[in-house]
């Protein structure tokens, strides 16, 4: 069993110079590495004997594959996403109180209170309907680049304000310019340099196709699990710099307040989920898979109440059954594509997560605001949540699965270093 930790450690934030220190010592490392493996590539590249290689096309398409695999999953997602840049909208499309003019405004002056380059930087809005945002550099020079760029979640702009769309911009544009690992921006240089050394070793050891694939897959996948301990090592720290930058727009009130909403909407889908997968009798005999595909074609953009929402998944629901216990080759097809032979394994973990959830006190944050059924506060309201945060370290703030130790912190830490460091100055 592990070991519980102390109301210090659950309330404990880093010190925002501590958190600067410590991405600039990674990238320093970074930075000398970098050029090593420029350095040892450029000597695989004279040692390889490249006409016995292109006498391999197999293990050249491996090689390919494996220098540019890690990116390309990530890239043909963001291709195949439904997005849209904002410059590129109609003249008359809205998304709650913004329109395409609106929204290169509050870009244009998130640029200039950053002191951040007005570069053509482009913003997509895609059509996720969950709140979250991100931030893409591919790091390929222009061959991707017309992928660059800050995308905001169609949702994001139905539920928060300009001043906390703007928190949210200002948050992907630490990302993009300057808080991020240079050994992550350009692994590529890494792949490359682990796919030479394959190749090297095969020919050195005189391997066949089938051990020369070995060699070259194998030490990019060591690489790449390597790379992947470095982002997690190293996310939270970029996450709280990215907070902090984000709050210099609009001010730690706007930032926070869009923490909340971000949390209380995780809460309400966590809740919608946990009913309809483990309470529902409806959805009792239909896989996980088709439960969950409901609940996501159910959502809507805008601020729905959970009885709403559960009204209309109800309706969605219903549709699905009747398609599940259609008689006949479609039916037989139907379940055996969505089946869920493993829904009562995946339930029961459900049930432990939600379990250990219900022990644990929720905070009555809600409290706090002045009008119960609008999220807002101001400075004096953000002190009483602080208080009320302090009060009650093993209370949590929602209920929703949050790791401790994942590369974003839990909102309650995100909260309370955005304020602790409320008065810092903008970081350069």
């Amino acid at each position: 069993m592990g070991v519980e930790p102390t109301d210090n450690q659950l309330l404990r934030t880093p010190e925002l110079h501590s958190l600067l220190e410590r991405l600039r010592k990674a990238n320093q490392r970074a930075a000398v590495l970098l050029v090593i493996e420029v350095m040892l590539s450029a000597v695989l590249v004279c040692v390889i004997d490249w006409p016995q290689l292109l006498r391999m096309p197999s293990i050249v398409v491996l090689a390919v594959l494996c220098v540019l695999g890690p990116s390309l999953g990530g890239m043909i997602f963001i291709f195949s996403q439904n997005k849209k840049e904002i410059s590129k909208l109609k003249e008359q499309t809205r998304f709650g109180e913004f329109d395409k003019h609106r929204l290169k405004t509050l870009f244009l002056d998130t640029l200039g209170r950053l002191r951040l380059p007005q570069s053509r930087l482009a913003v997509y809005i895609t059509a996720d309907k969950s709140m979250n945002a991100a931030s893409v550099q591919v790091g390929m020079g222009s061959l991707f680049n017309s992928l660059n760029g800050i995308y905001l979640n169609r949702q994001l702009l139905h539920r928060l304000s300009p001043e906390e769309v703007q928190g949210i911009m200002g948050h992907e544009l630490g990302h993009y310019y300057r808080y991020y690992l240079v050994a992550v921006r350009y692994q590529v240089c890494l792949m490359l340099l682990a796919v030479l050394a394959g190749i090297s070793l095969a020919q050195t050891m005189g391997l066949s196709i089938y051990g020369s694939s070995i060699s070259v897959a194998a030490i990019p996948a060591g690489c790449w699990w390597l790379s992947g301990i470095l982002r997690a090592d190293h996310g939270q720290t970029i996450e709280y710099l990215c907070d902090h930058l984000g709050a210099q727009v609009q001010g730690v009130e706007a930032s926070v307040t869009g923490l909340l909403k971000l949390g209380a909407d995780a809460e309400l889908q966590y809740a919608i989920h946990e009913h309809f997968l483990l309470s529902n009798k409806m959805a009792a005999d239909l896989p996980s898979a088709e439960i969950i595909r409901s609940i996501e074609a159910s959502l809507s953009y805008g601020q729905p109440t959970r009885e709403q929402l559960e009204a209309a998944i109800e309706l969605e629901l219903k549709k699905q059954t009747a398609k599940h216990n259609e008689i006949g080759l479609a039916g037989f097809l139907n379940y055996a594509w969505n089946g869920d032979e493993d829904k009562e394994e995946s339930l029961q973990q459900m049930r432990q997560i939600s379990q250990a959830l219900n022990s644990r006190p929720r905070l009555k944050w809600e409290e706090v605001l002045e009008d119960p059924y609008r999220i807002e506060l101001d400075r004096f309201g953000i002190g009483k949540l602080v208080a009320l945060i302090e009060a009650n370290p093993q209370s949590q703030l929602f209920r929703f699965p949050e790791p401790e130790l994942g590369t974003h912190p839990p909102l309650k830490r995100r909260i309370l270093f955005l304020w602790r460091n409320r008065d810092a100055a903008l970081i350069s």
